[in-house]
């Protein structure tokens, strides 16, 4: 039997996504542990209505692009898990406050992570175009039909950790193609609500140009067409 799954995930000024993201996981893991990097809309008093998950506030931060406040990514992870590591899970659960598990997961739940011959385990991620559109481009690089599954989740026994020299991105130390992989492809999916709207597009290219220093474009520029959400992606 699967012993603690933990969830983490890092927060500012979430307190669109924080409350949908803690309800997806709630039912069926031990801990929801929330890195708030100093948020002022009210995230962390949603936080408070669930019992399963803590908040701890993350003081790093760093200014970038003249006033965009950021919290060096590579540090806010570690974080994270160095606190995961108190409770001695099994598995830990890392994502955005965006992204949550679709419905075939939350039925499964714990029984996906009873896999005696993974390390991490990697699921597809669909990136939201509005309520009822996706981008098939992002989650299907390789061509229409193959699936890209990303790091959801993995045992802390792997030592994975990020490199901390990293600000704006992230990346993990040993890599998890070091382990022993099983891919959740569809109808599995992580439902990744990034752009609900042009309002929060126009606003997250802005900032995120501001933080890394890149021409940051626009989604439907690298993207691709929308098309219909699948039925199984549904919620």
């Amino acid at each position: 039997m699967t012993g603690p799954i933990v969830v983490m995930v890092r927060t500012l000024n979430e307190r669109r996504n924080i409350g949908p993201f803690v309800s997806a996981y709630h039912e069926w893991v031990d801990a929801i542990l929330v890195a708030d990097g100093g948020s002022t809309d009210g995230t962390q008093a949603i936080v408070d209505n669930f019992y399963k998950a803590q908040l701890r506030t993350f003081n790093e931060r760093v200014v970038k692009g003249g006033d965009a406040i950021i919290n060096p990514e590579g540090k806010h992870i570690n974080f994270l898990l160095k606190w995961a590591d108190e409770l001695k899970p099994e598995w830990v659960i890392f994502d955005d406050c965006d992204c949550t598990p679709n419905a075939r997961i939350r039925d499964e739940g714990r029984a996906l992570f009873d896999q005696p011959d993974a390390d991490v385990l990697m699921a597809v991620r669909l990136y939201w175009w509005g309520a009822d559109k996706h981008l098939p481009q992002l989650a299907q690089v390789r061509g229409p039909g193959i699936w890209e599954p990303s790091l959801w989740a993995w045992r802390p026994s792997t030592g994975m950790r990020c490199d901390e020299t990293l600000e704006w991105s992230f990346r993990f130390v040993p890599p998890p193609s070091n382990f022993r992989v099983r891919s959740l492809l569809p109808p599995y999916c992580l439902n990744h609500r990034a752009w609900p709207n042009e309002e929060v597009v126009q606003a997250k290219v802005e900032r995120y140009r501001k933080t890394s220093g890149l021409n940051i474009q626009h989604p439907l520029e690298y993207g691709g067409q929308p098309a219909d959400l699948p039925e199984w992606a549904k919620e």
